[in-house]
């Protein structure tokens, strides 16, 4: 079979062929499944920190009490998640009436400022969820008429990112075959077309040797 294989120049041609697109298609696949959540992922964060920035602006012109609304806004309109850190360390939701008010009751949303983690929730009524906070952007405002810094804990929603990944993992063993299939049709016409005319000469080449003068080449 080696042999055979290494005799034929169609058939080196053919594998050649074969190895390089299947390389180059699964070289572009990589690129394009590294590259959609970077870039995704970039547009988003770029977004967020706009909107980021225009909450600051509208939180430093109003009181705590009365930022409810525009957190629900925020909370509406980017779909992030957000905590607020009090000067003292602690870790909660912001005013909102979306969400549990985490002032009433001491076992909801609460953190330390060295915690990696919070967990939302009573542990009864309300499971507690915990949310990693390592990677969440850090924002220092303060509101109107008060000279109390606060931090905002903004996460943008990783959700989207996490279902582009997944689903290019999911089309992998279709997009595998796909490759494998059209390399294979693509690799055998071309290894077909490109030998034919080296072949013909080749043969009329023996014939020639053998003192068969009248052997024509009709090869452009």
């Amino acid at each position: 079979m080696l042999k055979k294989i290494k005799n034929s120049l169609t058939a080196r041609i053919f594998i050649v062929t074969c190895l390089l697109l299947i390389f180059t298609s699964s070289i572009t696949y990589i690129f394009i499944s590294v590259m959609t959540p970077v870039t995704y992922s970039s547009k988003l964060d770029r977004t967020l920190e706009q909107k980021v920035h225009h909450l600051i602006e509208k939180l430093e012109q109003t009181t705590l009490e009365d930022s409810s609304t525009i957190f629900d806004r925020f909370l509406m309109d980017s779909g992030a998640t957000i905590f607020l850190r009090y000067p003292d360390g602690s870790i909660t939701l912001p005013p909102s009436n979306l969400v549990i008010d985490s002032s009433s009751d001491p076992n909801i949303a609460i953190g330390k400022e060295n915690e990696e983690t919070i967990y939302i929730g009573d542990g009864k009524i309300i499971p507690n969820t915990p949310h990693d906070i390592t990677a969440a952007k850090e924002y220092s405002f303060s509101f109107s008429q008060s000279d109390t810094q606060y931090t905002l804990l903004v996460s943008g929603k990783m959700g989207t990112i996490n279902q582009v990944t997944s689903v290019l993992l999911q089309i992998l063993p279709w997009l595998i075959r796909t490759i494998v299939l059209i390399s294979t049709i693509a690799a055998f016409f071309y290894s077909r077309y490109i030998t034919k005319p080296i072949v013909s000469i080749s043969n009329i080449s023996k014939k020639m040797s053998l003192m068969e003068l009248e052997c024509r080449c009709e090869e452009n």
